[in-house]
């Protein structure tokens, strides 16, 4: 086997187009920003008795695996850049906020970098939920929830729970400007 090594006007590390993962982005904001709306379509087919519910089951069906989806191979596809080109994800503007540790008050602002490797190694993912009509969520069942753009990241760090909370806006945002 003969070991090839790429000419030096070439990039070091990983090459991939970068097409994929600004779709991905696109989808992944359009998901959050559609989801209210979606709502509101499928509003009569909630409250019908029987079986005439042909798109209500389609956000159950699908969302949760195409924001898990695109979250994942878009922050990993901006970390290999990152490394590869030299902290470019630092220059970005911040998309959220970071609790470095959940038990104190102190919350900085959540950098692309620290995003995307919160998005790798989160234990819990929660979304932000709100109901149709307005009401509380813990109301399940009364109307109608659609999901807002942001995604509430859980973990731990040398034994400390941390918390984020990512825009996706903001995330977006900043990821397709590093792109």
């Amino acid at each position: 086997m003969a070991e090839y090594e790429r000419a030096s006007h070439f990039r070091a590390g990983h090459l991939f187009d970068t097409q994929p993962v600004r779709r991905d982005l696109w989808r992944l904001l359009l998901v959050f920003l559609a989801d209210r709306e979606y709502a509101r379509v499928t509003e009569h087919e909630f409250f019908a008795d029987g079986w005439a519910q042909p798109l209500l089951g389609l956000s159950s069906d699908f969302a949760d695996d195409e924001i898990t989806r695109a979250l994942l191979s878009s922050a990993i596809a901006l970390r290999v850049i990152d490394d590869r080109d030299g902290d470019v994800l630092d220059r970005c503007e911040p998309c959220g906020e970071l609790r470095v540790n959940i038990d104190a008050e102190e919350v900085e602002p959540l950098s692309l970098r620290e995003a995307c490797n919160k998005i790798v190694h989160a234990e819990r993912v929660h979304f932000d939920v709100e109901r149709l009509d307005g009401g509380p969520i813990e109301q399940i069942g009364i109307s109608p929830t659609f999901i807002q753009p942001f995604v509430y990241l859980y973990g731990t760090h040398r034994r400390i729970q941390w918390r984020c909370v990512l825009d996706i806006v903001g995330y977006v945002r900043s990821a397709v400007a590093a792109l």
